[in-house]
């Protein structure tokens, strides 16, 4: 090592083990110990808080008041307002304490009614306008559907009303929740969660049947659910007063507290798990804070039976859980102090996940990654296989499903739980390559693993900023340097090495820059979104232990999933990809990982390969690696970040429509010889009609036996389950018309073929504009692919509504599908102008409207595909304008519409993508030429 890096290693040691005898030296042997950022909510509680005294009755926290009047925006709001709920519960507790002060100044004689009074004045019209913006529906904060209604009322009781468009909605909401509340159940010994939250229930209990709940005078470990006690009890407890008095004097001078005090084992367990895992040692991090952390976690998992809370005293979770086994095994000494992990999965484990505490309703995505963690971290992993396999899975499932981007309840920034993804299967994979433990992962699941850990670590690389950054934060881009870190280690990133690095060193100029002053990042969850400086400061200095660490020469991870990607049959195609208009300007590396990802898909894929056609009499189907290609590279270019689950769909609707076309042309086609009615009929009962259902003749023969398993697998597929009427008629109709095409494309080519000369069709039924419209674009899978698409969006997005809900939209998604069909049709017959020469097809050229010479009549279908394409583009914007129209509706709305142009315009690239590749490259699969068609 030489000395600048000797240097840079002693001063991240050094920095570490400062961080930990800070967070250690505050711990009060009472109170414990918390740095979580200050809360105006909770603060606006405290401040409603006044007592009688001998001198008369007194407000007992004037500070927290100040706190509020120093930081009252100057619209009359209060911050940060990261979500509409943040703004709306900030405001609407200060504006309560203002008011509560204004009415009863008490001792406060240093600031005016008047003040005040201007003050409630410009927080009303704030919160108004708040509340007006406000759109419920979308809310994902924990238990605002109870706490907005209280303060409502509260204020309500102040004189002070609001009305905007989702009350009624939130109405609803709060009466579902409280249908199931009884307060029986806060009245019992179980720590439930709602007690955090015990002043949404002013008005609604009996706060003196919840005083047992009190921790050292806190309930549970929520100032502003311990004002609401002690104001809200009949008999006056001085723990209470004494437990918000600490916690308002020792918050830096500035008078206001946090959401949640102490945070003792949720600091710990983060602090010391996070440097642990980046790679510092026992002796590097030794130090009397690290002994007082140690020491707090094995004490505190041997008193709670193998599980702790967030803080002392307080129920026991998953996550803090987690966290504190997975530390005290890596320092190797859980098992000398007698802690295992039958605690957690007695507590925790369910049939398909961990829950983060008992009764929780919908599980954590990062909290089950943490469990995973832990489990892969236990001195004897082989124990808990079957625990692992069950995470695995589950994280896997909640990947594929998520649109746009993976959200938590415990922290806004997406690349939060991509990071604890990739550093949970990273640790996974390195048991699995070095054989620690089984491998009970059948092929298909290790294809989900490797497209999870591919996408999370992928899509972390693209997003990064000029600056070097995630989102201009020091927290964030640390979490960003720690995924690529993992990355780097991995077999299927090895092409990908020399951009990771770059960006890594880009992200690491970032936190490092001398002067750099990033304000604290917002991003974690409680009733309000809060921030750290300890998480903040320990993350930073694991992003850069981490960087510090990586061995170049280690071996890389991941051969246990298989190898998929090993073989390279995808660099040819990367470059074809680079002359298209469409990625001809983009990074080179950017389309490499695409094709990349696209190969982890390709094991899926060739599992189903043979299901449904069996390819009889085919050459080899090129088209079949550049179908998920297609795929992720504009999925990827155009940062939809569409769910895996969509995807695969698409691709597998994709390769089944290419074989539906070799096999109506090269199977059907000979086996309906001179019966084109006959087929016409057979096919037409393999559908359902808006009457009755398909009549399912029989399908055992060669020829329909496949089409109508294929006609089966685009209707009844489970991801369209939940679409519309409308739509799936929509689908149903259009899958006809493929199907109805294909014959009258095999008949207009047996027709053709039996001209004496093959360069203009001598008796077409239509004039070339008409067919190509007609049969031609149907025959090309894009209308019925559109239709699946649109079911698929219905279900997914529209919650089951139409997915065009309007005439206009209707008639514009179609028009906007039928240009890019026919574009496509264009585009495909320019390309295959020769295959189609050899094999006897009829192609657009050779419609009499063109001219004679070859060259000329493929510049003349050229232009007309220029023209379709300005069309679709057209009608694709006049969609997005109506768009616009729904959108006013509500957030919700406007959301639902957004994502389903965003897919949609991703679909037109996959199609203009597919013409653009035929334009360059005909991809098609050829019949072997001694296969004649008798149609």
């Amino acid at each position: 090592m030489g000395d600048a890096s000797a240097r840079q290693a002693y001063g991240l040691d050094q920095a570490a083990r400062s961080l930990i005898d800070n967070v250690t030296r505050t711990y009060d042997e009472k109170y414990g110990f918390g740095s979580l950022s200050s809360a105006v909510y909770d603060t606006a509680w405290v401040a409603l808080v006044s007592r009688d005294t001998e001198d008369g009755r007194e407000w007992l926290f004037p500070r927290c008041l100040y706190y509020l009047l120093n930081t009252q925006r100057d619209d009359g709001s209060w911050g940060p307002i990261v979500s509409p709920v943040d703004g709306i519960l900030n405001t609407a507790a200060s504006l309560l304490a203002l008011q509560a002060h204004h009415r009863e100044p008490l001792q406060i004689d240093d600031v005016s009614k008047q003040d005040l009074q201007e003050r409630i004045t410009l927080a009303t019209n704030a919160l108004q306008t708040l509340l007006s913006a406000w759109d419920v529906a979308t809310a994902s904060h924990v238990g605002f559907e109870i706490i907005v209604p209280t303060l409502l009322r509260l204020l309500e009781e102040e004189g002070i009303t609001f009305d905007f468009p989702g009350k009624a909605e939130l109405a609803r909401l709060n009466a579902a929740k409280m249908s199931k509340f009884q307060p029986e159940m806060l009245y019992g010994n179980t720590q439930m969660t709602a007690l955090h939250s015990l002043e949404a229930f002013v008005g609604k209990i009996d706060f003196d049947k919840v005083a047992h709940h009190l921790v050292n005078g806190a309930m549970m470990a929520s100032p502003s659910a311990t004002a609401a006690y002690l104001m809200r009890a009949t008999k006056w407890d001085e723990q209470a007063e004494a437990y918000l008095g600490y916690v308002a004097r020792t918050r830096s001078g500035q008078g206001g507290v946090p959401s949640a005090f102490p945070s003792t084992y949720f600091e710990y367990t983060r602090v010391l798990s996070i440097l642990l895992r980046a790679g510092f040692t026992a002796s590097e991090l030794m130090s009397p804070g690290l002994d007082v952390i140690v020491s707090t976690l094995a004490q505190g998992l041997k008193a709670g039976d193998g599980v702790i809370g967030f803080a002392p005293g307080l129920g026991a979770d998953a996550d803090d859980t987690a966290r504190a086994l997975m530390s005290l095994n890596i320092l190797d000494i859980a098992e000398s102090t007698e802690i295992d992990h039958q605690g957690l999965i007695r507590v925790f484990e369910q049939e398909t996940h961990f829950l983060t505490y008992p009764l929780e309703r919908d599980p954590s995505f990062t909290v089950n990654c943490n469990v995973l963690s832990a489990f892969t971290h236990a001195p004897d992993p082989v124990k808990y296989v079957p625990q692992i396999k069950k995470l695995v899975k589950y994280l896997c499932a909640y990947w594929w499903d998520a649109d746009e981007i993976i959200k938590d309840k415990w922290n806004l920034s997406a690349l939060y739980p991509t990071m604890l993804i990739t550093e949970a299967f990273g640790k996974l994979l390195s048991l699995l390559d070095q054989g620690v433990i089984p491998n009970p992962f059948d092929d298909e699941m290790k294809c989900r693993i490797s497209v999870t850990l591919f996408q999370a670590s992928f899509r972390a690389l693209f997003s990064q900023r000029e600056n070097g950054s995630w989102n201009n934060s020091v927290e964030q881009t640390s979490y960003g340097i720690l995924i690529l870190s993992e990355a780097r280690r991995l077999s299927f990133f090895k092409d990908l090495k020399q951009q990771i690095s770059s960006s890594i060193a880009s992200a690491v100029r970032f936190i490092s820059f001398p002067s750099r002053a990033t304000p604290l990042d917002y991003i974690w969850i409680e009733k309000v979104t809060y921030g750290s400086p300890n998480l903040a400061e320990v993350y930073k200095l694991a992003a850069l232990k981490t960087v510090a660490m990586f061995d170049d020469e280690a071996p890389l991870l991941g051969l246990s999933l298989g190898g998929t990607w090993e073989n390279d049959t995808m660099g040819p195609h990367v470059q074809l990809f680079m002359k298209t208009p469409l990625f001809k300007d983009r990074p080179e590396w950017e389309v490499k990982g695409s094709s990349i990802e696209a190969s982890l898909f390709r094991g899926l894929l060739r599992a189903r390969r043979l299901s449904i056609f069996p390819r009889d009499n085919m050459l080899e189907d090129e088209y079949f690696d550049i179908i998920p290609f297609t795929w992720t590279a504009c999925n990827n270019r155009s940062k939809v970040l569409a769910s895996p689950s969509m995807l695969f769909e698409m691709m597998t609707i994709s390769f089944l429509n290419y074989q539906a076309d070799e096999h109506m042309e090269a199977v059907v086609g000979s086996a309906f010889s001179g019966s084109i009615g006959k087929l016409r009929e057979t096919v037409d009962s393999l559908l359902p009609t808006t009457q009755q259902g398909a009549t399912q003749p029989a399908s055992s023969s060669e020829a329909i036996g496949p089409l109508a398993k294929f006609v089966e697998r685009i209707l009844n597929s489970p991801l369209i389950d939940g679409a519309s009427k409308w739509d799936r008629d929509c689908l149903t109709s259009e899958l006809r018309l493929f199907l109805q095409a294909h014959i009258t494309q095999n008949e207009d080519n047996a027709r053709f073929e039996q001209q004496e000369q093959r360069h203009k069709y001598e008796s077409p039924r239509d004039i070339f504009f008409k067919w190509v419209r007609t049969t031609a674009s149907d025959h090309t899978s894009c209308p019925y692919s559109f239709a699946f698409l649109s079911c698929l969006l219905s279900a997914n997005f529209q919650n089951g509504a139409e997915c065009f809900p309007t005439v206009s939209q209707k008639y514009l998604s179609n028009a906007f599908c039928r240009h890019l069909a026919t574009m496509c049709r264009m585009y495909n017959d320019w390309g295959s102008v020769i295959r189609d020469a050899a094999e006897n097809n009829l192609n657009s050229v050779n419609f009499p409207e063109y001219s004679v010479d070859l060259e000329e009549k493929k510049r003349e279908l050229l232009k007309l595909a220029e023209f379709e394409r300005d069309c679709f583009e057209r009608s694709l914007k006049a969609l997005e304008e109506e768009s616009k129209q729904l959108a006013n509706k509500s957030k919700a709305v406007a959301q639902a519409e957004s994502r389903k142009l965003a897919v949609l315009r991703m679909f037109s690239e996959v199609s203009d993508l597919y013409g653009q590749i035929h334009v360059i490259k005909d991809i098609a699969s050829r019949r072997k030429l001694s296969e004649s068609r008798k149609v």
